[in-house]
């Protein structure tokens, strides 16, 4: 069985955008970690989940949790016990809302499920409900979630091309309640919708068939489930009733960020109806920019130029990461200098087999999969309309050498898939495909849980 790499970063104190070369400072290797796809750390807490296709004690997948405590010494405290179906080949991680307890949210590929994990005892993570659906969760992927809507969870079904609202009010019972069908959904956020965007959205009021943006595909489905007559028959009610004018959205209302890779197109949607329900605002749709994109994160980069959702992708120029403005959220857009790539005459190659991208602050942390790179990007010049291409640049993308590991950083980095930061910026987490070398189906080559400083 391929293990799986894991890496931590610690970040420097920012008084300027530049930051100090990064260096080793503790690693772990386990089995548990194989095949990790996802990470999420608890605020102002030294833990990190990890979402494992292939972990987990029988190796089907499961939740690994590791503490960063001591940075030089990251360590395996708990993981799912084995024989969890509905954790088969998890995918996608997010922690539950802090007003609903210590749990957290795992999307299940290969279970098609959304899974609730009680991480309570963290020495002792344990299934305490899911759903699961082969059509309405086919190939769970991405699953976020927010204190604004505290009930629900929003999971990218990447199989069945949509995305899905579970509601989590009972953890034991989750069920869906309803699906937006988005072609390629493969990565989700959620985010309070910020004052700005709200003001905007205010500012105008749409005309009727811009109020009436429900799809007639987004499907209401009662927690027994619904038949396919009553499912169309739901849509068409959707489909005729009015969504939200500008100006009857709250400033509370969240969004939904969503990266559709084969769809290659950027989305938001509303979460409204106290967030069981989702309508489109806005898309863009990018064949240049957007090809194959893989992930997205949202930040407020810079209050006097608005709310950004940061994108990146493998196959544009070799890797790209994009942002695109979405202060608002019916009339996405590129700044002019909204995009670095791996190759060209400004391309940074620390961008190849762009994955995932993870902000703090006005920093952007790419995972660079193909040459096993970090890279720390300025997002601040990003967003910027007024920047010129070579001022834009990669602030930091060196790593040192990995004491007692046997391999160099770019090594154990090569194919590294996700980013998180930790302990309110102290540490960065990155994990890791497998370590350089290993084939399928090879035991011998172990992972890593390394952090830098």
């Amino acid at each position: 069985m391929a293990v799986m790499a894991a890496v931590a970063i610690a970040l420097a104190t920012r008084s300027t955008p530049l930051v100090a070369a990064l260096s080793v400072s503790g690693a772990l290797k386990h089995e548990a970690l194989a095949g990790a796809r996802r990470v999420e750390c608890l605020p102002a807490s030294p833990v990190c989940y990890v979402a494992a296709q292939s972990g987990g004690p029988d190796g089907l997948g499961g939740v690994a949790v590791i503490s960063v405590q001591d940075t030089s010494a990251p360590r395996l405290i708990g993981t799912t016990p084995p024989n969890q179906d509905q954790l088969r080949g998890a995918s996608g991680i997010a922690i539950a809302p802090a007003t609903r307890g210590r749990a957290v949210y795992v999307a299940a590929a290969s279970a098609s499920a959304l899974a609730i994990v009680d991480v309570t005892d963290d020495a002792k993570p344990k299934l305490l409900g899911a759903t699961n659906d082969t059509d309405t969760l086919n190939g769970a992927c991405a699953v976020a979630a927010t204190n604004v809507v505290p009930n629900f969870a929003y999971v990218a079904a990447c199989g069945a091309d949509a995305v899905v609202v579970v509601d989590t009010t009972d953890f034991a019972n989750p069920a869906v309640v309803t699906r937006v069908p988005l072609s390629g959904a493969v990565d989700v956020t959620v985010a309070p919708m910020h004052s700005v965007q709200a003001a905007v959205l205010r500012a105008s009021i749409p005309p009727v068939a811009r109020r009436r943006r429900m799809d007639a595909a987004v499907r209401g489905i009662g927690k027994s489930g619904t038949s396919a007559a009553a499912a169309a028959a739901a849509a068409a009610a959707a489909a005729s009733s009015n969504t939200p004018a500008r100006e009857e959205i709250p400033v509370g209302d969240a969004l939904v960020y969503v990266a559709s890779g084969h769809g290659m197109r950027a989305t938001v949607l509303k979460v409204y109806g106290e967030g069981k329900l989702l309508t489109r605002l806005g898309s863009l749709k990018d064949t240049a920019r957007l090809d194959d994109v893989s992930s997205v994160a949202s930040s407020v980069v810079s209050s006097s130029r608005g709310v950004f959702a940061l994108y990146t992708t493998s196959v544009c120029k070799g890797g790209n990461v994009i942002a695109i403005n979405v202060t608002d959220p019916m009339n996405l857009r590129v700044p002019n200098m909204g995009e670095m790539h791996a190759f060209g005459g400004f391309g940074y190659p620390a961008l190849q087999g762009a994955k995932h991208v993870a902000v703090y602050g006005d920093v952007a942390y790419v995972a660079g999969s193909a040459k096993g790179t970090v890279a720390a990007v300025d997002a601040g010049g990003l967003v910027a309309d007024d920047v010129a291409e070579d001022e834009l640049g990669v602030i930091d993308e060196g790593l040192a050498a990995l004491d007692g590991l046997g391999m160099d950083a770019a090594e154990v980095l090569e194919g590294v898939t996700a980013l998180a930061v930790a302990s309110e910026g102290a540490a960065l987490v990155a994990i890791v495909g497998k370590v350089a070398g290993a084939q399928e189906g090879d035991e011998s080559v172990p992972g890593a849980f390394v952090l830098l400083e």
